[in-house]
């Protein structure tokens, strides 16, 4: 990842000093990837920041990933240990390194609201939490945005989605989606009326029957775009996912060579940390 980073680094600068004749031998136009990729990649937890540093979901990479050409985000939100929404890649022994402190007796239950602001992402970096989130979305009124819930208990769902509602306006209800991973809490979010789009879980170890499984409960409940692992994605799974009427996301490819692969396979969208729709669309001639 970090090679690749470089890599796209280098193409930038390349694409900005050199002459004509050698950008031209690095570009790679294609029929296969003639659309804008704006609308082909996501970009994760809101945006790597200078190569080395993922999943912060903090407000500073936003802009960054903006003018990159991202038109699409994904955030992670979870409750704090008092109650309040937060964007966090879960309370988990790599959030706490990230933050540079020592994990809590029960790391699980995470930081109350006003810890985790108070820290920095490797010394450096701010996170946010879901306010800041909501006023990040009221500001980019031309992109879309992925909200994962993860694995919620069922006090910490209804929280969830109780301050959804409560923290978003009703005119940026058709610009998020919500990624959620049980059928119980598709059928909760349901039964609260929520008004998003719903992206659902596919796991990488689904067998057949599963997939089968899930893609009839997807048509059921009307979901029409399903997340799946980039590992275990393979273009019989792409067929079927639109033999079904559904689009899929795949997390997450952070090279150029997993891209093209995935959607060659299929994929109709893709996460990334570190890929630039920018650049890349520089780089196929679009």
């Amino acid at each position: 990842t970090q090679k690749q980073g470089v890599l796209d680094e280098l193409e930038h600068f390349i694409r900005t000093y050199s002459r004509k004749e050698e950008q031209a031998k690095i570009r790679r136009p294609s029929s296969a990837f003639s659309t804008p990729w704006s609308g082909r990649l996501m970009a994760t937890a809101l945006g790597g920041k200078s190569v080395l540093y993922h999943n912060m979901n903090s407000p500073v990479t936003i802009k960054e990933a903006y003018e990159k050409g991202f038109r699409l985000f994904e955030a992670d939100i979870r409750p704090t240990s008092d109650g309040e929404l937060v964007c966090v890649n879960g309370w988990n022994e790599a959030t706490y390194r990230r933050l540079g402190i020592t994990p809590p007796e029960n790391p699980k239950k995470g930081l109350s609201r006003s810890e985790f602001l108070a820290q920095r992402y490797f010394g450096k970096y701010p996170p946010c939490d879901f306010v800041r989130l909501a006023s990040e979305i009221a500001r980019y009124p031309q992109a879309r945005w992925m909200l994962d819930i993860g694995l919620p208990s069922d006090s910490n769902r209804k929280r969830i989605f109780t301050q959804l509602i409560r923290l978003l306006p009703a005119d940026l209800n058709q610009r998020v989606i919500v990624r959620l991973q049980r059928e119980k809490d598709v059928e909760k979010f349901r039964e609260q009326n929520l008004p998003y789009a719903i992206a659902y879980y596919i796991p990488p170890d689904c067998t057949e029957e599963e997939l089968t499984a899930r893609l009839s409960f997807c048509k059921a409940q009307k979901i029409s775009l399903v997340t799946l692992a980039f590992s275990a994605f393979s273009a019989e799974i792409g067929a079927r996912v639109h033999q079904a009427g559904i689009r899929s996301c795949l997390f997450s490819c952070d090279s150029l060579t997993q891209a093209e692969e995935a959607f060659k396979k299929g994929a109709d969208l893709i996460s990334t940390h570190d890929l630039s729709p920018m650049v890349l669309d520089w780089l196929y001639g679009i």
